[in-house]
């Protein structure tokens, strides 16, 4: 294994802002999976608790000088690793990591966080990591992971995923094709980060019993699927053509269509552009709180 540090002349700030044009959204050939991000009942343990009752938990935060407002300015560090076989070819090209990390902060502005490249890039020359399972890839972390920043890993597969966010030991994996501009992968993984679960959450694994299926009326919306009373019932743990998919029937026998304009949604790159305002205020709260780190 070599792996080397590379001088990057580009410097990205949260006031950069590209205009980058697209070719109708090219198709592309995309990996079997769009998250493999699993989140566990430990995992969540953070976001159930602050969800059980976020008015005491601002309190607490306010009384050490945070903030819940969205007009907030968050700077968040990333430390940007780029993986290539062990020749060192098949690099991610850093004119796509700019123009993408442009995009996040526009897909982020409304949460406040605003996030800039910390030191120089890490470039790994490694095959195992270039293309690699779960285990490979938490390797891959421990080894190089920075602290108190967003590790960030462009690789050729991510374990047969478009990206991941590993809970242990904390980082972001992501493929090639599936972070060139115009993607929604890198926001949806950076949501993972900051405590957000899928919107179908429950559904990864298979239909969830009937009383963890979230109603069309709200009257579960607290406790079933992602906990967050904002972002309607989705049942679509696939990835899906906005804007329709379904229609699905809830436990009451409603039949509803989910929302695709979520971020944490699976729904296809062009209709994901929006995090709703509680899933805001759960990133506020988690950067500010258990990630506060980052801050300093």
């Amino acid at each position: 294994m070599n792996i080397r540090e590379k001088t990057s002349t580009f410097v990205l700030t949260p006031l950069l802002v590209l205009f980058f044009a697209l070719s109708a959204n090219a198709q592309q050939v995309l990996p079997a999976h769009e998250c493999g991000t699993h989140l566990d009942d430990d995992d969540l343990a953070w976001l159930r608790s602050y969800q059980a009752d976020p008015e005491a938990y601002w309190t607490q935060l306010e009384a050490m000088g945070a903030t819940r407002s969205s007009g907030g300015d968050w700077l968040v560090p990333v430390k940007v690793h780029i993986v290539g076989n062990d020749d060192g070819g098949g690099y991610y090209r850093l004119s796509n990591l700019m123009t993408v990390l442009c995009e996040v902060n526009e897909q982020f502005d409304t949460t406040g966080m605003h996030f800039y490249i910390r030191g120089d890039i890490n470039y790994i020359d490694n095959s195992d990591y270039y293309a690699h399972d779960f285990f490979n890839g938490g390797q891959m972390m421990l080894e190089n992971n920075n602290g108190n920043m967003v590790n960030m890993y462009f690789v050729d597969d991510p374990a047969g995923n478009c990206g991941y966010f590993a809970p242990f030991p904390d980082g972001i994996a992501l493929a090639k094709t599936c972070s060139n501009p115009g993607n929604s992968t890198i926001a949806h993984e950076l949501g993972h980060y900051f405590s957000l679960p899928h919107t179908f959450s429950g559904w990864e694994g298979g239909a969830p019993p009937v009383s963890q299926r979230e109603k069309v009326d709200g009257s579960n919306c607290g406790f079933a699927g992602d906990g967050f009373c904002d972002t309607p019932p989705d049942y679509a743990a696939y990835r899906w053509n906005c804007p329709t998919t379904g229609p699905f029937t809830d436990p009451d026998g409603v039949e509803f269509i989910p929302d695709g304009s979520f971020i944490m949604s699976y729904s296809n790159d062009a209709c994901a552009v929006r995090f709703s305002e509680e899933q805001r205020g759960a990133m506020r709260a988690n950067l500010q709180g258990t990630r506060s780190g980052h801050l300093t």
